[in-house]
């Protein structure tokens, strides 16, 4: 038995050497189950499927792999986020990392999650998993010297490094602005589609015949911002003016001044009209440089509060 046992632990320790460092983007789905606490190591809540997959093969070695807990560094910015790994939450999160084999079955290594915006559209059949990069392709007012669109973007698919995999894209066409409203800050999106650094963020759409990369989901590194925001700089105004400020790519506050009360002779106090945001999304609001009238936006639930 003791003998059985080494051969067991040796094969799985030469598994873990030949696959945990390979990582890649997963999908996760949860069974349904709940386990009891003295179910931890034995009761498999959830599947894990590699994003894009292409053959039978890849589904055999890395498809449906039920896990038993998500290993997630308590160092790391993941410990703040765990609640999104609960139950049937884990089933609108992206994650990158590992599979790490264990006698009693898979765990899952955590290096980076992502969450789904709410209020995207239908998932198509041909959709597929992409990041973004600007191509550096000089471009005049959107298109090239033949009058011809400009591909300003570069689209990879998820989990394939090489160049075949790369598509020239000449626009992204998201579904936020129509479904969430006027107040989703496109700004921010845009920024986290092809920011350089892995807080980057995944969409999920199709190519169309223009070369065009319609979106209907797309999946926030989070936290989000990674760093926290530095707080405008202290100011003092006068009495006549108030201090204001704008929003950056990062959902920050930045560029504190001092702006004039206008009241051109009018003392009436005008109460403002707070907008409402449909369900997933929060009212954040700030004092604005345009003249000193509130600023709204949207934000996403799971989003860090900035302000």
């Amino acid at each position: 038995m003791n003998k059985l046992f080494k051969i067991v632990t040796i094969l799985l320790i030469l598994v873990n050497i030949i696959y945990c460092n390979e990582k890649y983007y997963f999908k996760i789905s949860w069974s349904g189950i709940k386990c009891l606490n003295k179910q931890e190591n034995s009761c498999n809540q959830y599947s894990i499927e590699k994003i894009n997959n292409k053959t039978q093969q890849q589904q055999l070695l890395l498809n449906k792999i039920s896990i038993n807990k998500l290993i997630v560094n308590e160092k790391s910015p993941l410990s703040k986020i765990k609640h999104f790994f609960i139950n049937k939450e884990s089933n609108n999160i992206i994650v990158y990392g590992s599979i790490v084999k264990n006698i009693n079955g898979n765990d899952l290594n955590v290096i980076r999650v992502y969450k789904q915006l709410p209020l995207g559209n239908k998932i198509e059949i041909t959709d597929k998993y992409y990041t973004l990069n600007n191509s550096n392709f000089p471009c005049l007012n959107r298109t090239n010297n033949g009058g011809k669109p400009c591909y300003q973007l570069i689209s990879t698919l998820v989990n394939y490094n090489n160049n075949y995999n790369n598509y020239l894209i000449s626009k992204i066409i998201y579904p936020f602005q129509e479904n969430v409203g006027k107040y989703f800050d496109n700004n921010w999106l845009n920024y986290k589609s092809v920011i350089q650094d892995h807080s980057k963020l995944i969409a999920l759409g199709t190519i169309n015949n223009n070369n065009e990369m319609v979106v209907s989901n797309a999946y926030i590194n989070i936290p989000d911002p990674i760093e926290k925001c530095i707080p405008p700089k202290s100011i003092k105004c006068n009495s006549q003016s108030i201090i204001t400020n704008s929003r950056d790519f990062n959902r920050c506050l930045t560029n504190s001044t001092c702006t004039p009360l206008a009241f051109n002779g009018n003392t009436t106090v005008v109460i403002p009209i707070y907008p409402t945001c449909p369900k997933g999304y929060y009212l954040t609001f700030f004092t604005g440089n345009n003249g000193g009238k509130l600023e709204f936006n949207c934000d996403a639930n799971f989003l860090t509060d900035t302000y």
